[in-house]
């Protein structure tokens, strides 16, 4: 049996997914009353009165609070449990066990993270079915946790602890950073007098075919462009510009451009001449 500390996005879409999929989940307890209630009643399990019922309903505990918050909920849960062994995790990408064994010293302890952006709605259980779960912690913990999300199919990748940061900062650059960058495309349009619904139209069919592409047939087979070409005057043309345009830009579009001439050099761009071209112009 499963329950939460915490009612948010996640734990209202992790609970509705658990519970529509036969994973039991016991349900909530969270001091903002009406986002547990909500919780509860959504996913049809218990918003506990306090944290001792749901200590006693539950065999593993997930601490679904903020990341700032996962520290407080673990003293508070420490305080209650007394002799009871349980199972405790969290839901951060970013951090890994250890933060809460460092608090729960006897309990075994994992991190468990959806690479999923909730909603918190009943749109989740079908988005959940195709997500990919990672997983890290005690012995102990990582069997519990395996045993009840195995028979829902997903994929679970198991990750080292020391690499949690790094895991999560990949994920930020995939996920935050691309739309980043899109806005950036949608200000440039903007300033020379392009609409943002045209802006869309343009850059819609461009990014989702670079995106499937990318998937399809890996980074270093699907890059097109310039670099990719090795056409450095087409480079030289754009810097020059940028650097009248902005110059956060101008060196945002150089830093992209040396990580994407390294990706080209791996498949695409074997003239070495053009390479070192393309070198010189992108050097700092």
């Amino acid at each position: 049996m499963i329950g939460f500390i915490g009612s948010g996005r996640a734990a209202k879409g992790l609970g509705l997914y658990f519970s529509s999929s036969g994973t039991k989940v016991s349900g909530y307890f969270d001091k903002e009353n009406i986002k547990m209630e909500e919780s509860a009643k959504l996913t049809g399990t218990k918003n506990f009165k306090n944290l001792n019922e749901l200590i006693e309903s539950s065999k593993i505990i997930f601490i679904s609070t903020g990341d700032d918050f996962i520290q407080e909920a673990a003293k508070e849960l420490k305080e209650k449990l007394g002799n009871k062994k349980r199972i405790i995790g969290h839901l951060s990408g970013l951090h890994d066990s250890k933060m809460l064994k460092e608090i729960l010293p006897a309990e075994s302890c994992f991190s468990f993270h959806p690479v999923h952006s909730f909603s918190g709605e009943k749109d989740d259980i079908d988005a959940l079915a195709k997500a990919v779960f990672t997983l890290e912690g005690d012995k102990e913990a990582v069997a519990a946790i395996l045993d009840e999300v195995k028979p829902l199919g997903n994929k679970i990748i198991r990750i080292n602890s020391e690499d949690k940061v790094l895991y999560h900062g990949a994920c930020v650059i995939a996920s935050n950073y691309i739309t980043t960058l899109l806005y950036k495309s949608m200000k440039i349009f903007k300033d020379i007098g392009i609409s943002e619904n045209e802006a869309k139209e343009i850059l819609e069919p461009l990014v989702k075919g670079a995106v499937e592409n990318t998937f399809k047939k890996g980074p270093d087979k699907s890059l097109t462009g310039p670099i990719a070409r090795g056409d450095s005057d087409t480079v030289l043309k754009h810097l020059k510009d940028f650097n009248k345009y902005d110059d956060k830009t101008a060196k945002m579009y150089k830093i992209i451009a040396n990580e994407t001439l390294e990706l080209a050099s791996i498949e695409l761009l074997k003239d070495n001449m053009k390479i070192n071209e393309l070198k010189l112009l992108l050097k700092d």
